[in-house]
This record gives C-alpha cells, sequence and structure tokens, in this order.
C-alpha cells in the first residue's frame, strides 16, 4: 500500500530533484499592455498567479496571472524541438509596473527565490526542500536558449529550451 501511495504522490507531484525536469516557463514582455506566458506545462489553470525572474536584474517579480486560454506555442521549444504551449494573461501585483517592457522574464514551477550567479546565470531556489537549478541563458542567430542545471559545476544540462525571438541576435552560445 506504502508503494502504492508513494508512486501516486510521485505521479501527481513531480520534483524538481527528481529525474523529471521542473515546469520551466518564459514570460514575454515585448509587446505593450499585453504579457504571454510560454510553457512546458499544458495543464496550467486560468487565474494562476506564477511569479518570474527579471534577468537584467537577478530578482523575482510577482506575478504573471494566466488568462483564459491556452495554445500552442510558436516560439519556446524544448530541448527535441518540440514547440510548447502558450497562455495570454496580464501582470499583476508590486512588480507589474515596475517589469520592463521589450524584455523576457523566466521561472520554474516551485521556485521561491532567486540568486544571480555570475553573467547569465542564476540560481533558483525551490520549495519543499527540494534541491536548488541552475539556471544560464545564452543567445543563438534568432532566439535565447535557457539550460537547466543541477549544479553550478555540471556541463551537460538535465533540461533545455529555445525561444525564438524572431529576429537576428549576436550568438554568445558556445
Amino acid at each position: 500500500m506504502r508503494l502504492v501511495c508513494a508512486l501516486v504522490l510521485a505521479a501527481l507531484c513531480p520534483i524538481p530533484g527528481a529525474a523529471q525536469a521542473p515546469a520551466f516557463y518564459v514570460v514575454d514582455l515585448r509587446h505593450a499592455g499585453s504579457a504571454t506566458l510560454h510553457s512546458a506545462n499544458r495543464s496550467i489553470s486560468a487565474g494562476t498567479e506564477l511569479p518570474y525572474v527579471l534577468p537584467d536584474s537577478s530578482r523575482m517579480a510577482c506575478c504573471f496571472r494566466v488568462g483564459p486560454v491556452g495554445t500552442g506555442s510558436d516560439l519556446l521549444f524544448d530541448g527535441e524541438d518540440r514547440p510548447l504551449f502558450a497562455f495570454p494573461g496580464d501582470l499583476v501585483g508590486k512588480s507589474a509596473g515596475k517589469a520592463e517592457r521589450g524584455g523576457l522574464g523566466f521561472g520554474l514551477a516551485g521556485m521561491t527565490a532567486v540568486k544571480g550567479k555570475g553573467a547569465d546565470t542564476w540560481e533558483l531556489s525551490m520549495g519543499q526542500g527540494a534541491r536548488s537549478v541552475i539556471v544560464r541563458q545564452c543567445t543563438g542567430s534568432e532566439g535565447v536558449h535557457f539550460r537547466l542545471y543541477r549544479g553550478k559545476a555540471d556541463r551537460k544540462p538535465f533540461a533545455d529550451y529555445y525561444f525564438a525571438l524572431g529576429y537576428d541576435t549576436e550568438p554568445s552560445c558556445r
């Protein structure tokens, strides 16, 4: 019976330290008056409020409130080049007016804090005693790569996401 309960809990509550990657998302702030959440999680409920990291300031902002309809994303892809999911919504809370339009924010389901760890590197603290996650960002020729690591010294990410910007950028990825 304990084994059955443990398996049910594991299926319902993925833990960032486990084999499955935590649900990653990008908040697109590039369009005045609106924001869009692009997520690896297709089942985010309308009204859910998610914090996000503002990379330029290495601070966590609160919050993106998910709108009513999710569709396929043509901007966020996983490491296997599969498109993920997009949700319209808006920014709420104290940080809403301070969020700089024109950029991107990012986050992980269950994150509780962020610390800058050098150029384009952040450590996200995760709730419920889970291991923190290191996020490294670099640019490709037309978008941004987000790579997730279990530790700062890791060379190989456990998850990789690509956000297409729709215009050319100067590549910084190795």
